[in-house]
């Protein structure tokens, strides 16, 4: 559960923008950017962006990386160019970008992850050791969406980085798509000293189907210890970020077919102070009496 008090950068916040992830599971989505609706890009051919980001240091200034903003805007489903541009080309003007503008790189990285084209692992990989931290971030959330289990040891080394728990979480959440061999890694990472590194590795092991967080699980369906928890970054969780991370425990709790917290879930469905929280356990509950 990625739960931070405001992102790095504002071009980290897009992400959820084009990735449909559950909210605050990878990269917390505080702000909108609303300045990036009205881009002069926008309602460009394919063809045209694919030819700004080949050209590369040639394009205008600002040129490449609003070419790569709308190619990530136009591949997500039901985009325009969804069936025009292929892994390959994104991998081919990644490779091309050079480090002069790293929004460049960034936009790329997440589109290639759009695709969900595991042809496009090597370029994620690439960009793994990129001195960019956000590209960094990106091309784990990338890798995640890809479900490479060819990734996994990569992604379970920066689940064991000592010095950033940014990369330890979001390296967590991606685990959860790599297949049963990451779960002990996961299993590894619930001791982990930062709570949403802790909640990431469980969330990601009942995607799995392992229920070894079960007991971190249930730390999500209380709130008042998720208000005492500090984020990564140190800083408090908000009420939005609390909302989030309960909904995710309890869709955890139903994967997990956690009979024994049904009762923990019928008390939040009842007296929980958000609707859109009650809600969310009204549904767990049902589905966990009819498990």
């Amino acid at each position: 559960m990625s739960i931070e008090p405001a992102p790095r950068s504002e071009s980290r916040t897009l992400f959820l923008q084009f990735v449909a992830l559950p909210v605050l599971i990878v990269v917390p989505i505080l702000l909108v950017l609303l300045a990036f609706s009205h881009l002069a890009y926008e309602g460009r051919s394919c063809a045209e962006d694919l030819a700004d980001l080949r050209r590369g240091s040639a394009a205008t200034p600002n040129a490449r990386w609003q070419a790569a903003y709308s190619v990530a805007q136009s591949i997500r489903p039901g985009g325009p160019c969804r069936g025009e541009i292929r892994a390959a080309d994104l991998a081919a003007a990644y490779d091309g970008a050079g480090d002069d503008d790293p929004r460049v790189r960034r936009f790329l990285v997440l589109a290639i992850g759009l695709l969900g084209d595991r042809a496009a692992g090597p370029a994620l990989l690439d960009a793994l050791e990129s001195r960019d931290p956000e590209t960094r971030i990106y091309a784990i959330e990338a890798l995640g969406a890809l479900g490479d289990p060819a990734t996994r040891e990569r992604l379970e080394a920066l689940l064991a980085d000592p010095a950033d728990p940014g990369l330890r979480k979001a390296a967590a959440y991606a685990l959860g798509n790599a297949g049963p061999d990451a779960a002990p890694a996961l299993r590894r990472a619930l001791e982990d000293p930062v709570s949403d590194v802790r909640w990431n590795a469980a969330l990601a092991l009942a995607r799995l189907g392992d229920s070894s967080g079960a007991g971190v699980v249930a730390e999500l369906l209380d709130r008042a210890a998720i208000g005492r928890a500090r984020t990564a970054d140190g800083g408090p969780v908000s009420s939005a970020q609390i909302e989030a991370a309960m909904i995710e425990g309890l869709k955890a709790a139903v994967v997990l077919r956690s009979r024994d917290l049904l009762p923990r879930v019928r008390e939040i469905a009842e007296n929980d102070p958000s609707m859109r929280v009650r809600s969310a356990a009204l549904e767990a509950a049902a589905a966990l009496e009819a498990s």
